[in-house]
């Protein structure tokens, strides 16, 4: 991601559809496209797509830009934020070392139907989780979003309801943050979660902690 890609994906996408129907987009060619859904957002939202695509073009050559000012970067910093962190939680932490055709059935199974499901299974299968947050860290800060992060640790490989639950959570008291999950052996048990520079500990180590003060 931090080679531009997934900015000159977008650019092609919007630009082909717009191509393919002339300009004309109504309701019915935008609901039917395999746009990924924030594009359909946008899209139908009216927005000034002409100047606003070509800000994006010029942040995908590292030209100089306004694209952090677009609404086109708003629902941009909105996917990288919720729905890809969201993605990552569904795979296993073994994910990487997975056979093809294990990795396959996994990716399946997120039901991607956009037309960035190629790029979005290939990113997933050849990347790690860690690498993929760090790019999307990246992706964000380039083009200018108002982000936190928040970690969350545990002592050990939480399965993926655990973490849905967790996440979703989270995303609502943190709607601007890039939530990521740790393992963190030291912790015994439970978890801890780190938001804008506030650490919240509530896990069992924290509480022996606080029983040995007691004696």
């Amino acid at each position: 991601m931090r080679d531009n890609t997934f900015l000159k994906k977008i650019a092609c996408s919007l630009s082909s559809f717009i191509l393919d129907h002339k300009g004309k987009l109504t309701e019915s060619h935008i609901k039917n496209s395999d746009l990924p859904g924030f594009l359909k957002k946008y899209l139908s939202s009216n927005p000034d797509i002409q100047n606003e695509l070509l800000e994006l073009v010029l942040l995908s050559q590292d030209k100089p830009n306004r694209f952090a000012n677009t609404q086109l970067a708003k629902v941009v910093a909105d996917f990288l934020t919720h729905a890809m962190p969201y993605l990552l939680v569904k795979l296993p932490s073994n994910f990487i070392l997975l056979s093809d055709s294990d990795k396959e059935s996994i990716i399946e199974a997120l039901d991607l139907k956009s037309n960035l499901k190629s790029y979005l299974a290939d990113l997933f299968t050849h990347r790690t989780k860690q690498m993929v947050l760090a790019d999307v860290a990246f992706l964000l800060k380039k083009i200018g979003a108002d982000f936190i992060q928040v970690r969350v640790q545990m002592a050990s490989e939480a399965n993926s309801d655990l973490k849905t639950e967790i996440y979703k959570t989270l995303q609502k008291q943190y709607p601007n943050a890039l939530i990521t999950f740790q393992v963190e052996r030291k912790l015994i048990g439970g978890m801890r979660v780190i938001a804008d520079g506030k650490m919240y500990d509530f896990s069992w180590t924290q509480k022996i902690k606080n029983l040995v003060k007691l004696i």
